[in-house]
């Protein structure tokens, strides 16, 4: 539950504590906390920030994916191409798993303004694979792109963002 307002944050409070009563519902104490919008806080999964807008010359709210998120997806590229992985399918088949991860992750925060972070979670899902298809066929670490096939790249599926050409959709 996020409320944001100005003016005085006890009395809102106090109504929520009401509204809360009403519905015999209680708020975790541990959770719940009284923060400035300039400060911002994370709400599934999401970063939220009152900054200034130099083009609209006002105060304006943003939101972008949390540090936290990015963490996640990062860990399930690593599980989905690591050690395991490696012994278990081939990067192709990696591949083929890798695709629909990062289009549910990227229809998710489709909305937030993330396009830096798009573009790093592709680049580390790509140089994840890479490193798969060098490992098992035991191109030197120094690899050259020369030595990537094309059918490993998944690049050929990405857009200027993962989500698509039209309507955040990944065709």
């Amino acid at each position: 539950l996020v409320i944001i307002m100005s003016g005085n944050p006890a009395i809102a409070r106090k109504k929520l504590d009401e509204i809360m009563q009403s519905l015999d519902l209680t708020l975790n104490t541990e959770k719940t906390r009284i923060v400035k919008a300039e400060e911002g806080f994370d709400f599934l999964g999401f970063r939220f920030v009152r900054q200034y807008s130099r083009w609209k010359k006002k105060r304006i709210t943003r939101w972008f994916t949390s540090p936290k998120s990015e963490m996640r997806i990062r860990e399930k590229i690593l599980d989905l191409t690591g050690n395991r992985a490696r012994a278990l399918m081939t990067p192709e088949e990696a591949k083929e798993n890798l695709i629909p991860v990062l289009r549910g992750w990227g229809n998710y925060f489709s909305h937030s303004l993330a396009s830096n972070t798009f573009n790093g979670i592709w680049d580390y899902a790509q140089c994840r694979l890479m490193y798969m298809h060098c490992h098992q066929h035991n191109i030197p670490r120094k690899w050259k792109n020369r030595d990537i096939p094309i059918s490993l790249s998944i690049m050929e599926t990405k857009p200027h963002t993962f989500l698509g050409k039209r309507h955040n959709t990944m065709s």
